[in-house]
Order: structure tokens, then C-alpha cells, then sequence
């Protein structure tokens, strides 16, 4: 009963949106969804498997054609990039910025740093997804379409390491603070760790 209920849920969401999004990492294993994936790749069979900076997209079939699936599929995309890069950025900026507050023997206020953090990641992945491309694509049996978009790390890292800066000197103090305190260097550190990886 439970499948069946699954199973007429998947047709309602394909009937009435087809520009709704499908999950690819697929928590429930109907038949239907083993199906649809039997013969996909790696990358749309395990999202999570995924080397550095690259979202999956998908869009069902429909009925506007492929150019309108695409679109939908690659903003998709697109925006699950756009995420995953504005938390790897934000983290980075918030552990580099704690970092040069331990060395200069200071602190920052935690609210303010998580602020100026989050502030400077969506900054960059508004950025730099302009510059993000389809790496892959593959169709399913229903002629769902998943693309796999990708950007870049190092253009990322660019971004970061100047709009992080750009940023900061709007803060006269905390700027003074990350430039004598070996912030770039530091900085870049926590890129290379967590953009790339």
C-alpha cells in the first residue's frame, strides 16, 4: 500500500509541475525509482559522491521540449551550486577570521562574525556562479533529464580572496585586524581546504 502511495504521488507531482525538480538522490526504493536509475551514472546515483564544486539539476519531461527541460534542469542546478558554494565560503571566511582573531589576541562578537560570514558567501556564490557550466547530462527511461553543473574551484578561491577583502575594509577595524594578523595567508588556507575538497 505504502509503494502505491508513493508511486501516485510521483504521478500527481509529474501531472501537475513540470517544472518541479526531481529529488535524484532518491530515498525511497520503489521499483519505479529503482527503474528510472538502473542504468544512471555514478553521479546521479550518488550526489554525495561528488568531487568539489558540482549540483545536480533535473527536470521531467515536457511537454514545452528539451531547450525548456534543459533550462529548468540547469537553473536547477544552478542553484543548488550557488548553496553549496556560499556554505564552503562562509565557512571558510568564519574560520580564517576566527583564526586572525586568536593570533591579534582579540574577539570578535559571534553574532557578528556569523553575519559578515554569511554576508561575504552569498556575496561570492552570486559571484562566481555566472561562471558555473554543464559538465554532463543524462536522460532517464522517462526522459527525465538530470545535468550535472560544476564551476571551477580556483575562480571560486579568486572571487573569495578579493571579494572577502573588498568586504572587510567596509569594517575599518576588522579590516586592520585581518590585514595585520596574516588574513590573506590565512584565508587561503581554509580555500584550499574546503572549496576545493
Amino acid at each position: 500500500m505504502r509503494y502505491f502511495l508513493v508511486l501516485i504521488s510521483f504521478f500527481f507531482i509529474g501531472c501537475s509541475d513540470n517544472s518541479q525538480s526531481i529529488s535524484p538522490n532518491l530515498e525511497e526504493q520503489t521499483a519505479e525509482n529503482i527503474a528510472l536509475l538502473e542504468n544512471a551514472p555514478k553521479w546521479v546515483k550518488d550526489p554525495n559522491a561528488l568531487d568539489g564544486l558540482g549540483a545536480i539539476g533535473s527536470a521531467f519531461k515536457t511537454t514545452g521540449g528539451s531547450k525548456i527541460q534543459q533550462t529548468e534542469a540547469m537553473a536547477n542546478g544552478r542553484d543548488y551550486l550557488r548553496e553549496k558554494i556560499k556554505k564552503k565560503v562562509s565557512l571558510a571566511v568564519k574560520n580564517s577570521l576566527e583564526s586572525v582573531y586568536k593570533k591579534a589576541d582579540k574577539e570578535l562578537e559571534s553574532a557578528k562574525l556569523a553575519s559578515l560570514s554569511e554576508k561575504i558567501g552569498t556575496h561570492i556564490s552570486l559571484q562566481s556562479i555566472n561562471r558555473s557550466f554543464k559538465k554532463a547530462v543524462w536522460f532517464d527511461v522517462k526522459e527525465n533529464l538530470y545535468i550535472l553543473v560544476s564551476i571551477d574551484a580556483e575562480i571560486v578561491k579568486k572571487f573569495a580572496m578579493t571579494g572577502t577583502r573588498i568586504l572587510l575594509s567596509n569594517d575599518r577595524e576588522i579590516f586592520a585586524t585581518f590585514e595585520n594578523n596574516d588574513g590573506k595567508e590565512i584565508l587561503q588556507i581554509y580555500l584550499e581546504k574546503l572549496v576545493s575538497n
